[in-house]
């Protein structure tokens, strides 16, 4: 039943975030990496309510079947009371214009956010072109995402990074990146 007063259907914040950086050096050659993990927290999948409202999810190839919801009447018997999947339930029952409880889903992560794989030049091949130290790095950001949401990524924002947090609307995702870099010390 959709419950006729506005309430607050979950809390964007994170019960915990934790990062884990980890170095590793042998030789020449250093390997960085950072692990983020968030735990807890809610994000409105509010692209999935759109869909489902425009007949574009996955979920409304449902369409023309009937079901019957777990639940009770109001008397408290056992539903009994069969739903058509149609337009009509698409678009006012599990569509964005009515009901969100749907599309608040858990917004839980472990992100693979950094890596970086340096090689530092030997002082011998330095100092002979003029350089007290050189190093060459390759790096990656944004690399993998383990999560339960089924948007694209839980740790996007509508109104941007200082705003809110938890609002899934056609967001762009974290970005993926690649680079080498040089570091040269005279």
């Amino acid at each position: 039943m959709r419950n006729p007063e506005l309430m607050k259907l979950g809390d964007p914040n994170p019960d915990f975030t934790l990062g884990i950086r980890n170095t590793f050096n042998y030789r020449a050659i250093r390997f960085t990496s950072l692990i983020d993990i968030r735990q807890g927290g809610d994000v409105w999948n509010g692209v999935e309510a759109i869909m489902r409202q425009n007949g574009q999810s996955r979920e409304t190839e449902r369409r023309g079947e009937t079901v019957i919801f777990d639940g009770v009447k109001e008397d408290g018997s056992p539903n009994d009371i069969p739903v058509e999947l149609n337009q009509f339930y698409w678009q006012n029952i599990e569509g964005y214009s009515n009901v969100n409880e749907p599309f608040v889903e858990d917004a839980s992560w472990i992100r693979l956010r950094d890596v970086t794989l340096s090689y530092a030049l030997s002082p011998a091949f330095t100092n002979r072109i003029g350089l007290s130290s050189a190093t060459v790095s390759l790096w990656g950001r944004n690399l993998l995402l383990i999560t339960g949401y089924s948007g694209i990524d839980p740790e996007t924002n509508l109104y941007g990074p200082d705003r809110s947090i938890g609002i899934d609307y056609y967001n762009n995702p974290s970005a993926r990146s690649f680079g080498v870099e040089i570091n040269l010390a005279l």
